[in-house]
């Protein structure tokens, strides 16, 4: 066997007796036919035009003799070299031919490649292969770091619309208990009520002040606002509640929102598929309705998120 005791380059775990190889016509390397179709190209095309050779390759990966296959190396090598530099144009296209034919051969959950990208819209390379991973190894988590650090933002960001509605209850719920600690404060309401009767606009002054105006000066009723707001006391039940929500959502939106996405993904392919669209309506389609929200709209959800875990 040619490729005894070697190993595929994309999931590095050698190769066995009836597995279904693919060679790369450009440089020779090996891989598992469904690697090849999941990497979308060769291992190796970045090296492609380096001095690569295939016969170098397979002299790498020949264990025992096979004159067959050396004479298919050998072939390939000289016909490559009697192309020349000019046909290096149509070399790409066929490979680039050869990439695109694998992406539509390769699958999930029986759809091609092209139809999730189209439903993925930006970054679907990075999703594409965690789908993959999904749908072979069924894991019951999988990490994603945008999710964690800005889940509001993130579910916006790719319409995923009641998973947003649900952290942001939650954060409504946070708000509301930090709320309930200064307006529940009774003194701190008494010095405000009064600050507000000596002067309405008196808040321009109270924040002046906090915020390190030294030629700010403070009314008696000010000063004592402003001792009051320092000095309050959030409860202790406030504070549980207040971790659990910051934590707990971008825990589980860390571990979960790929999964999530995933599914969301999937059941809006099944539903566009009932419309009867072309295969070029139903891209076109399934990206305006997942695709990405636009910039505007999730930078605001960014920095409310932002100031809330980090000010």
């Amino acid at each position: 066997m040619i490729y005894k005791n070697k190993k595929c380059p994309v999931c590095d775990v050698h190769f066995s007796e009836n597995d279904d190889i693919v060679v790369c016509p450009e440089c020779g390397t090996a891989h598992h036919r469904e690697c090849w179709k999941a990497n979308g190209k060769c291992f190796n095309h970045d090296r492609h035009g380096e001095d690569f050779e295939i016969v170098k390759e397979a002299e790498e990966y020949i264990d025992e003799p096979d004159s067959s296959a050396e004479e298919t190396a050998y072939s390939q090598a000289e016909e490559r070299e009697n192309l020349g530099e000019d046909n290096a144009t149509q070399i790409g296209e066929i490979i680039d031919s050869f990439e695109k034919k694998a992406e539509q051969e390769t699958t999930i959950d029986g759809e091609p490649l092209l139809t999730y990208a189209a439903a993925v819209g930006k970054k679907e390379n990075y999703y594409l292969m965690r789908f993959l991973h999904i749908e072979k190894a069924k894991p019951k988590s999988l990490w994603n770091g945008a999710a964690f650090l800005i889940p509001l933002t993130w579910a916006l960001y790719r319409k995923m619309y009641k998973i947003a509605a649900i952290v942001l209850a939650l954060y409504m719920i946070l708000l509301g208990g930090l709320m309930y600690s200064v307006f529940g404060n009774g003194e701190l309401m008494k010095a405000n009520e009064i600050c507000m009767q000596e002067d309405p606009a008196y808040l321009t002054n109270v924040f002046n002040y906090l915020n390190g105006d030294d030629s700010v000066k403070l009314t008696k009723a000010q000063t004592r606002l402003v001792d009051e707001m320092q000095n309050i006391k959030i409860p202790i039940a406030v504070q549980v509640l207040s971790y659990a929500i910051t934590y707990g959502v971008r825990m589980f939106m860390g571990m979960k929102a790929t999964l999530l996405y995933f599914d969301k993904i999937k059941k809006s392919i099944a539903k566009a598929k009932g419309l009867g669209f072309s295969d070029e309506r139903l891209r076109f389609y399934l990206n305006r309705k997942c695709g990405t929200l636009s910039i505007l709209i999730t930078g605001i959800a960014a920095l409310f998120e932002v100031y809330l875990f980090f000010f």
